[in-house]
């Protein structure tokens, strides 16, 4: 299974191999127009996609997946002029997305084939097992079964022009439903080593020896059903010749997603529920008293105003002063809301440390892992109420019953400056800040004992929730922040005499606690978010675009066939420029004792920068900082190394093209198009890898798509 170093350069144990991977795809697009008449029309269109993307899940030849997918979108638009100074719009739409994710390999490595006495699979697709010695290779084996998502839209809008004043009143309903048959890298079983057992985390799994850990996971039926209801209103009014003034207000309601079979719980402290009486204490379901479907309770209080002003200082139409303010509130993903139904006890997730209480043995074995959990194997899992189980051992996720919408305030603020004719310049200050936004919390993560008594043996004696049956507890808590400030330049060159041209900077910051929502493994201690404090992972310093258009002069006068084959060719260019994006260095090893893999980051012994080598350097897995500089943490101790404290590489390209229109006849014509991305076939390097203790750690692995030419012909009649 495991192949022999192919590449030295990449260190001992180095491997390097290209695996010829397709991606197939058909489209179909269809559009239709249709105007009873000069008052009346009615538009839509019908677009179909199918692919299927092939994938490694692997660094080395272990499985393959395929990604298969078809999308539907259909559009309906009816548009109603009911007189000269009232419009109506009606749109309505529909999208549907199906595949599946389903793993092969030649032959299929299932648990069985690889020694290990798993028992009873998941229901659904083959799966595999994970393996993951410390330093040499990660062998994963991600699955997946069905995926299906449905969404309906119907959106009314009205413009009304009433003397000074232009409204705008609309309303829209959304509805989307969502099932997920998932199998990840755990429904085989996951293991980790870490070489505590024979001194080499390799020989540990030969030996079948789980010296770090033992993590599985049920497969998982997610299915969301939600509904959504959102009016607004505006008016902007021209106060004089030279200010304008918008305002307007805009009601969002969306309800928490439901399952079609309730399959959802909510936390509730001291609760005890009276329709599944095994449950644990604080466990509720929508059976119970009180408790809403969702297992939250729906928030209907969401006005976001909007306000804008437009000023002419000097009265010419030339130099123009702009502002907005406005509030809009976040829109639920499913992802944040459906992790109930993958785990206890509609799922079970569950993470086995060598040796990490007393319930456990020293050492986890291939030949029978589940002799560590408390209650042996626990699959299959039955969704009867009478019949739910609750291992002891197990991880929770669960609703809170008030959890609130997060929000972001946006602001602006801009001179735009009209030069020449056709030039335009802006200058403008960008920004907004979140609030209440939606973070993952473990309310049980064990606390670190400051007296150095923190140990893997005392892990669960330290955990808050004392006295309940069960390990983790992660809940959704709107608590999560973030700021972003931002000075943008632009300066535009309308087309004329011949040319077009767009140049754009920004400089800007991106700070928050948690930059996506499922973030339980990324606090370093959840009773403190505030430590997490940071760029922001999407954050980039600097960011410069420029791109023009230019229908070329040449053979313009000519005549016959030199002016035909010649002249009218048009060539343009987009060229950008953006920092690097912070690198957060974690170590994926529970090394601190606090129950969380992943959230401890090094302690900065010395310093990290270093001048950086040269691409082709890098492509040789050469560092992109001092390792050096970096130690790993004792029992109770977090590191002092920040989160996302590192920047990785910048990103430089630029685009160009060159197109042709031949008219054939009056009602003919072919175009041509020659494109090229990355037309200097610049190096761009992706991020180092931040896994403190992998062995690629701080080293550039891969980077962005080399030169590429694309050739297009289009005939229109």
């Amino acid at each position: 299974m495991v192949p022999l170093p192919n590449n030295p350069e990449r260190g001992p144990n180095g491997y390097t191999i290209t695996m010829p991977l397709s991606d197939p795809a058909n489209e179909f697009l269809g559009k239709i127009d249709h105007i009873f008449n000069m008052n009346h029309k009615l538009s839509g269109s019908y677009f179909i996609n199918d692919s299927v993307i092939e994938e490694a899940t692997s660094e080395f030849p272990y499985h393959y997946r395929d990604n298969t997918n078809r999308q539907h979108n259909l559009n309906i638009h009816e548009y109603w002029t009911i007189r000269p100074t009232l419009l109506n719009h009606l749109r309505a739409t529909f999208s549907r997305s199906a595949g599946s994710r389903a793993l092969r390999s030649e032959p299929m490595l299932g648990p069985a084939e690889l020694g290990i006495n798993y028992g009873n699979l998941p229901s659904g697709p083959p799966v595999s097992s994970t393996l993951s010695p410390n330093g040499y290779f990660a062998a994963a084996a991600q699955a997946g079964g069905p995926k299906t998502s449905n969404n309906y839209t119907l959106a009314e809008g009205l413009d009304w022009i009433q003397g000074r004043h232009s409204f705008k009143f609309g309303g829209e309903v959304w509805v989307r439903k969502f099932f997920d048959v998932t199998q990840d890298a755990k429904n085989g079983g996951e293991y980790r080593f870490n070489g505590k057992a024979t001194g080499n985390s390799l020989a540990d799994l030969l030996l079948g020896e789980v010296s770090d850990r033992f993590q599985f996971r049920e497969s998982s039926y997610k299915s969301n059903n939600q509904w959504a209801f959102y009016w607004f209103a505006q008016d902007t009014v021209r106060l004089s010749n030279r200010l304008s003034f918008n305002f307007g207000v805009r009601h969002e309601i969306d309800m928490y997603p439901v399952h079609p079979g309730d399959l959802l719980t909510a936390y509730v402290p001291g609760m005890q529920s009276t329709c599944v009486p095994q449950a644990p204490t604080g466990i509720v379901f929508p059976c119970d008293p009180g408790i809403p479907r969702a297992g939250i309770k729906n928030d209907y209080n969401n006005f976001g105003p909007r306000l804008g002003l437009a000023y002419d200082l000097r009265g010419d139409g030339r130099t123009v002063l702009r502002g907005g303010y406005g509030v809009t509130y976040a829109f639920q993903i499913f992802n944040t809301l459906q992790g109930g139904q993958i785990n206890i006890p509609w799922g079970f997730n569950d993470l086995v440390r060598n040796g990490a209480a007393q319930n456990y043995p020293s050492t986890i074995k291939l030949a029978d892992p589940w002799a560590t959990v408390q209650g042996g194997n626990p699959l299959p899992l039955k969704v009867d109420p009478s019949s739910l189980k609750f291992p002891p051992s197990g991880n929770y996720t669960s609703n809170l019953l008030d959890l609130p919408v997060g929000l972001v305030h946006q602001y602006n603020f801009s001179l735009q400056q009209q030069l020449g004719a056709s030039t335009v310049v802006e200058l403008s200050y960008v920004g907004n800040r979140g609030r209440k936004l939606i973070g993952e919390f473990n309310l049980n993560q064990p606390v670190l004992s400051p007296t150095g008594t923190t140990s893997e043996a005392n892990l669960n004696s330290r955990r808050p929730l004392g006295g309940v049956p069960f390990k983790d507890l992660t809940s959704f808590q709107g608590l999560v922040p973030s700021w972003y400030d931002s000075f943008q330049g632009r300066v535009e060159k309308r087309f004329s005499q011949g040319y077009t041209v767009l140049g754009s900077y920004t400089l800007g910051k991106a700070i928050d606690w948690a930059s996506w929502h499922a973030s339980a493994t990324a606090w370093s201690d959840p009773r403190h978010p505030e430590i997490n404090k940071a760029l922001a992972d999407y954050d980039r310093r600097h960011t410069l675009a420029f791109s023009f258009l230019w229908d070329l002069p040449f053979f313009s006068q000519s005549t016959g066939y030199a002016r035909a084959l010649l002249g009218g060719w048009q060539v343009g260019g987009i060229a950008s420029y953006y920092s690097g994006a912070p690198v957060d260095l974690t170590i994926e090893s529970d090394v601190n004792a606090d129950g969380v893999s992943g959230n401890e980051r090094p302690n900065v012994v010395g310093n990290w920068r270093i001048d950086h080598p040269s691409a082709s350097q890098l492509k040789s897995g050469s560092t992109w900082f001092n390792l050096d500089a970096f130690e790993t943490v004792k029992a109770g101790e977090m590191g002092t190394m920040g989160r996302n404290g590192v920047t990785g590489p910048s990103y430089r390209n630029f685009d160009l093209s060159l197109a042709k229109r031949f008219r054939v006849s009056e009602e003919h014509a072919l175009s041509f198009r020659l494109e090229t991305y990355n037309i200097f076939d610049v190096v761009n390097l992706n991020s180092p890898t931040g896994d403190f203790g992998s062995g690629e750690f701080g080293k550039v692995t891969s980077s962005s798509p080399a030169r590429i030419f694309q050739l297009g012909l289009r005939y229109d009649f």
